[in-house]
């Protein structure tokens, strides 16, 4: 298969569109059978009244917060931290029974009902439910109780005004815990001889715009939503995502709206007892990896983490190029430019104070490497390709290799500006699922939870994507690299991303150049089997002297 300029310029965008629309036909479907799949509703399950009075959860008690009546459960030592409970809707108190059981040794657990549920006082008029109102409902019942922070446990509408207690008041939080889970219809309807005042809840804040918001306070904050939930999307996770710079979120699988209720065993949000589980990964901070760090370069603000002895030859930097986690993430497609890129690249070298080093790349970063390795090859003693290629080789195999240019769908489908994103955002940012996880070599959880934090957003990906969108080239002139620059490049047998022919073309370009193929490894085989990739590259090391 070979293509001329022209061919490759018409054949590249029939690819974008079609795997645009393949994409957009799929997300379609799979959104409508969603929908329609959780169409229905659930007999309501009737427990005996009896359990309202149950001391096992608690003692009842009433006290008067922003002038109405509001009677709550409390169960544990008033010694402990508050671990206040707010219910949505049809609920009241007993929906958070199973809670204060569990967490009753560690806390002190207060179940609320919300003025217009339960026993709490009533107020007539829509403008009695306002959000304003409902949060300085919380805010005056925990000065009443004498606290001056707790931990906020809330479900359905009691997430609402959980998340604008958050907004406004953060200084009397530790955490924030919310959640929407399980069917819609409940025995809890039975306890109300009128639904008049829970409706309020919502004919008082109906609002057809909000404005957007964005709060960067580090309260710790988690979301937790169900899968089959009849009343929420799935794409809200994202939504909130956009709002809030901390925050974790969680997609409940098999469960509905009221999760807390039929299965309380996944009480999923207290870690270790005390510990939330909103804070980074320990890991990402562990300082048996290095210290963190940042230096301006190339006009952008550059993160990374720096270990071993400055005055050796092998101190290890793993940096954050631009566009990627605590760096800086400039807007526009030109800012991703190759020879930027490469600039970034050769300036913090310069303000590190280093003349010469060893480049490791991975992936997109094997392929500024080799750009800098032809631009700048006096500043290198070695380069080390793991799973990637230069732009020129990829480039040219795409179009005369019906097997790469397969394998590289997702590069055209990039190309289309913001499906990518839209993607990720109906999907639940499933793709560290799917980009991690080949055969039976899969990443340990942890692991999985710091790129989740690191890339928490669809938003998160626009940067790292704008490499691809920014780089996209029809057609390139051949080199041949003659300087003598020791480079390994070692590719996975198993690679989804890159055919086994690329070695062939890196040959065809570099004088200078050993290549091997991993057996048995996939594309990202430094993670999955750090054994292997630690012994290819000592080894090259070692067998260079350096």
């Amino acid at each position: 298969m070979s293509f001329t300029v022209i061919q490759r310029f018409v054949v590249a965008n029939i690819l974008t569109v079609v795997y645009s629309s393949i994409f957009a036909i799929v997300i379609f479907l799979n959104s409508l059978i969603y929908q329609l799949k959780y169409i229905g509703k659930q007999k309501p399950k009737f427990v005996p009244p009896a359990s309202l009075t149950d001391r096992k959860y608690g003692v009842h008690k009433y006290i008067k917060a922003n002038n109405v009546k509001l009677h709550y459960v409390e169960s544990g030592d008033p010694s402990k931290p508050l671990l206040l409970f707010l219910h949505g809707f049809p609920e009241f108190w007993y929906t958070w029974r199973h809670q204060i059981v569990e967490f009753n040794k560690d806390y002190c657990c207060v179940a609320l009902d919300m003025r217009g549920y339960g026993d709490s006082e009533k107020p007539e008029g829509v403008s009695s439910y306002k959000l304003d109102i409902l949060v300085e409902d919380v805010r005056d019942f925990i000065r009443k109780l004498g606290r001056s922070k707790c931990i906020l446990v809330s479900h359905d509408w009691g997430g609402i005004v959980a998340s604008k207690f958050r907004d406004t008041h953060p200084e009397y939080l530790d955490g924030i815990i919310m959640f929407a889970s399980i069917t819609r219809e409940s025995w809890h309807r039975e306890i109300w001889s009128s639904f008049t005042a829970p409706v309020n809840y919502y004919r008082a804040v109906f609002s057809l715009t909000c404005p957007e918001k964005y709060i960067d306070n580090n309260v710790p904050m988690l979301v937790a939503n169900a899968e089959k939930d009849v009343a929420l999307v799935p794409n809200l996770l994202n939504r909130i995502k956009e709002e809030y710079k901390y925050v974790e979120t969680i997609l409940v699988k098999d469960t509905r709206h009221f999760l807390q209720e039929q299965e309380p065993e996944k009480n999923l949000f207290i870690n270790s007892g005390k510990q939330s589980v909103l804070s980074p990964p320990a890991s990402l901070s562990d300082p048996k990896y290095g210290v963190h760090k940042y230096v301006k370069a190339n006009n952008v603000k550059l993160h990374y983490v720096e270990s071993g002895d400055p005055s050796k030859p092998l101190m290890c930097v793993a940096v954050d190029m631009r566009g990627y986690g605590d760096s800086d993430k400039p807007e526009g497609l030109n800012a991703y430019k190759i020879d930027v890129l490469v600039e970034d690249v050769r300036d913090f070298m310069r303000k590190l104070g280093r003349n010469k080093c060893i480049l490791v790349g991975h992936d997109w970063g094997g392929i500024v490497a080799t750009k800098f390795r032809d631009t700048h090859p006096e500043t290198l003693d070695a380069l080390i390709l793991l799973a990637s290629i230069s732009r020129e080789s990829w480039s040219r195999e795409i179009w005369s290799n019906l097997d790469q240019n397969k394998k590289s769908w997702y590069i055209f489908f990039y190309r289309m500006p913001k499906l990518a994103e839209l993607t990720e955002k109906l999907t639940n940012m499933r793709i560290f699922d799917i980009v991690f996880n080949h055969g039976n070599k899969k990443l340990d959880e942890n692991t999985m939870k710091c790129y989740r934090y690191v890339f928490p957003t669809p938003a998160s990906l626009t940067p790292p994507i704008s490499y691809y969108r920014a780089n996209f080239q029809l057609t390139f002139p051949k080199k041949y690299i003659e300087n003598n620059v020791p480079m390994l490049v070692a590719n996975a047998e198993l690679d989804v991303a890159l055919a086994p022919t690329l070695l062939d073309r890196m040959k065809e370009e570099y004088k200078y150049i050993e290549t091997m193929v991993v057996k048995n490894s996939h594309h990202f085989y430094q993670e999955e089997e750090p054994e292997k990739a630690n012994k290819i590259i000592r080894d090259f090391l070692a067998k260079n002297n350096l």
